[in-house]
């Protein structure tokens, strides 16, 4: 028996999520200002790499994929992780410090989260979320247990990478056993070079978008406003995260043709921008204040001011997901 898409994929976002959400509830109680406000800061530059090297070429991947089968796939991982080792390599050789080299090498290793195309083209979602599952509850419980341990960022920050190690390996594997459909065909003809280059675009654009608050803030502000900044953000993350998990559920059917598909996931997208604002409007404060105590409600008005963005993330990821297999001819 399948298990219902939808509720599956949201779970892996929660636990996801929710890893993220707790180590930073710690990091923002018990950490100084200005160490916190680094790593944060760090953190968020490392995350503009990691979606343009992995989510942006997925719906690419899953229509070579289908033509060509799980050695186009593989050709594809080591074009992208050659050109991250050659644009996040100098990159970590420049860094800082510790904390933000390991946080750029999790970055780096985000190709082989593209090892998840097969299952998620295939609408093999139990065995995906599974993995993806898993992997996430480990990596967290790993960051979270060291720095509980340790009180050493930079041993949690080595961590990041577990998951696209880890479970890029698993993916690989389990993907193995999937041969591509023998109903509609994408064509292996459109320009791959031409639609990479721009997908990859158009997600450093949403992904600057995106860490860009925390990114001013870091150069312009105080440790204490880069704090709660990042604290907002990743509440309203969380706010995202049930239209874009609807979304992402929708892989597989719109790999497959389903139009219906596409418009369902307008309408979650619809309904997250609406309904996130008016959450934060009734319950914004409540919610900083139990999950990041006396430091996240003096950020409860920039989470309300951020919360719209709940809706342009789940139009951004149906875009890039009808985009990428599509293509732009």
């Amino acid at each position: 028996m399948r298990l219902p898409r939808a509720p599956l994929f949201l779970a892996e976002r929660l636990v996801s999520q929710g890893g993220g959400l707790i180590f930073t509830a710690i990091l923002a109680r018990t950490a100084p200002a200005e160490e916190a406000a680094s790593f944060l800061a760090a953190y968020a530059f490392a995350a503009v790499f990691q979606p343009i090297l992995s989510s942006a070429i997925q719906p690419i991947a899953a229509r070579r994929w289908r033509s060509s089968g799980l050695q186009s796939l593989v050709g594809i991982w080591a074009i992208v992780q050659f050109c991250a080792a050659c644009v996040i390599g100098p990159l970590i050789y420049l860094a800082e410090g510790p904390v933000e080299a390991f946080l750029l090498f999790h970055a780096a290793l985000a190709p082989g989260l593209l090892m998840a195309t097969p299952l998620a083209a295939a609408d093999r979602r139990q065995p995906l979320a599974l993995i993806l599952i898993t992997v996430a509850a480990m990596g967290a419980t790993a960051r979270i247990g060291t720095y509980l341990a340790t009180g050493d960022l930079t041993v949690a920050a080595a961590f990041f990478a577990f998951e696209p190690l880890i479970g890029g390996a698993a993916l690989f594997l389990a993907s193995r056993k999937i041969a591509p459909p023998l109903g509609r065909q994408t064509s292996a003809e459109q320009p791959f070079l031409r639609d990479a280059v721009n997908m990859a675009a158009a997600m450093a654009a949403t992904a600057l978008f995106w860490r860009s608050p925390i990114l001013i803030a870091d150069a312009l502000l105080t440790a204490e406003d880069v704090v709660a900044l990042a604290l907002a953000m990743q509440i309203v993350m969380g706010l995202c995260m049930p239209a874009n998990a609807l979304c992402q559920s929708l892989f597989g059917p719109i790999v497959r043709g389903s139009t219906a598909a596409t418009g369902l996931g307008i309408w979650f997208a619809m309904a997250a921008g609406l309904g996130a604002p008016l959450l934060m409007v009734v319950a914004g404060e409540a919610i900083m204040t139990l999950a990041y105590g006396p430091v996240g409600a003096n950020a409860a008005i920039y989470s309300l001011c951020l919360s719209p963005m709940a809706g342009l993330a789940a139009l951004w990821r149906l875009g890039h997901i009808v985009g990428g297999l599509n293509g732009f001819s």
